[in-house]
């Protein structure tokens, strides 16, 4: 079963830590994905689309 079929809407992974306060804005949060600062279920991820 996918997130999808759950009912769970997808986000982009930068605009995701940017609602959370992580970072102050999707360039700051996509920069710090892509220099590999970011895990997502311990694994560490390069895309902030994700």
């Amino acid at each position: 079963m996918t997130d999808s079929d759950q009912g769970e809407e997808r986000r982009r992974l930068d605009a995701e830590i940017v609602r959370r306060g992580l970072a102050p804005s999707r360039a700051q949060a996509r920069a710090s994905i892509e220099a590999g600062k970011v895990e997502v279920e311990g694994r560490i991820t390069l895309k902030p689309g994700l």
